[in-house]
């Protein structure tokens, strides 16, 4: 059976190039499939090849993905309509509501320290946005102004007597307020307290001494910081003290000229845990010393070449070998039952 004609492909030109960077990332892939006459696998394809892609313009281009100055979108957190008015690569600034720029239209722009706000039970438009103060301004310390009265977390009522944004001087008592209109300001190491079994008023108060003054705050704190630097100057006395320790007995037990012939001369005929009873030190310390040598090519590895046979070997292994095992006459010779084995069979083959 003859195969389908193939349908005939779409060569792009350059025409249909400039078409699909300029609508690619704003336009639907099947809408511009179908107005450049092509499948969408071959508009991902052409897209891909031309290093298109429709989250470039997030980080790479400051237009923000591609949307043009004027356009108008729908907010998908809340559901608003906002306009681009700039384009900074800052959707918190490019960004703006329409009924904000219809209020500054006719009103100005929004003041520093004010916002916009449009109560819950009425529809967001222009003539229901109310300008409000912002609480977080800290000029004047959360949008209270100077002489404003209000309950703090101990539920005592303090007015606002200043607007430098610190909490802790901009904020007074009324009580302590009475109490210094007819007595003065309060001493310095003095403070106000109630009368037992009164209420918090100017006259029921009474003045008691701190029973820590400021300069002896300032000298707690000074102990505090001179005991930390005690005990970082400790710490660094006794880092320094091990490491010399440890210094000292490295050069104490490093390994003699005479400990390296001595290694040397006994490698071949004991054990290291036997060396090492010899030289007087621990296991490990020889181990790596013999590794140490055989690094440098002062020894070689036991399993590469081993002690040679001597005449009177070879005589022994001679006599004993029609009476007794291999194993015994590798115990007789201090060798490996493996080494014997081999040099009967050498000695056999030169026969």
């Amino acid at each position: 059976m003859a195969r389908a004609k193939a349908e005939k492909r779409l060569f792009w030109t350059e025409e249909a190039l400039t078409v699909l960077r300029s609508q690619y990332r704003i336009t639907p892939t099947r809408e511009l499939a179908a107005k450049l006459g092509c499948t969408p696998s071959a508009l991902y394809q052409a897209a891909s090849l031309q290093g298109i892609s429709r989250t470039q313009g997030k980080r790479i281009r400051p237009d923000q993905n591609g949307y043009p100055i004027g356009y108008t979108r729908k907010n998908s957190y809340y559901g608003v309509l906002e306009k681009k008015v700039a384009a900074t690569g800052n959707k918190h600034t490019d960004w703006k509501r329409i009924e904000v720029i219809e209020w500054e239209e006719r009103f100005g722009p929004v003041p520093d320290g004010f916002h916009l706000h449009c109560p819950s039970d009425k529809p967001r438009s222009c003539d229901n946005l109310v300008l409000r103060r912002n609480k977080t301004d800290e000029a004047n310390n959360c949008g209270y102004p100077v002489g404003h009265i209000r309950r703090n977390y101990n539920g005592l009522a303090e007015q606002k007597i200043s607007a430098s944004g610190n909490p802790d001087t901009d904020w007074k008592r009324l009580d302590v307020i009475e109490w210094e209109r007819t007595n003065g300001p309060i001493p310095d190491g003095w403070i106000l307290q109630v009368k037992s079994g009164m209420p918090r008023t100017a006259g029921n108060m009474r003045l008691v001494r701190r029973t820590v003054s400021a300069e002896e705050v300032t000298l707690v704190d000074l102990r505090k910081q001179f005991a930390r630097r005690l005990i970082e100057l400790e710490k660094i006395n006794r880092a320094t003290l091990s490491l010399n320790k440890d210094d000292f007995s490295k050069r104490k037990n490093r390994f003699s000229p005479e400990d390296d012939e001595a290694i040397k001369q006994l490698y071949l005929q004991h054990t290291t845990g036997r060396i090492a009873e010899i030289l007087g030190r621990s296991f490990s310390s020889v181990q790596n010393r013999m590794a140490k040598l055989r690094a440098a090519g002062a020894i070689v590895a036991k399993t590469k070449k081993s002690a040679p046979y001597t005449f009177c070997e070879d005589a022994l292994i001679n006599e004993l070998l029609p009476t007794h095992t291999h194993a015994q006459i590798a115990g007789r010779l201090g060798r490996s039952t493996r080494s014997v084995e081999k040099r009967i069979f050498r000695l056999r083959g030169k026969r």
